[in-house]
């Protein structure tokens, strides 16, 4: 590979499902999220006001958030659906 490009690439950190699911899971702003999107209701005014900021950002995008298949929480922006992490938020 010339020198030039391996300067450009860049390592994507990756997860296993499962780690993925757990770390949304530890995560209390995300957990918060998710219980949400679980019971399929989107939280009242009163409850937004009582979330961390961090957790309140995402529940201002509800339309944009969905659970996939295996309890992973996306983003969706456009044609492109991303995991909600905690870089994310």
């Amino acid at each position: 590979m010339p020198d030039r490009l391996r300067e450009e690439c860049v390592e994507i950190p990756t997860m296993l499902l499962h780690e993925l699911i757990a770390a949304q899971q530890e995560d209390p702003a995300i957990a918060r999220v998710l219980r949400f999107m679980k019971i399929g209701r989107r939280p009242t005014y009163q409850e937004k006001q009582q979330e961390s900021g961090i957790a309140r950002q995402p529940l201002h995008e509800w339309n944009k958030l969905f659970i996939a298949e295996g309890g992973i929480l996306f983003h969706r922006a456009g044609s492109r659906d991303r995991t909600v992490a905690e870089e994310i938020l």
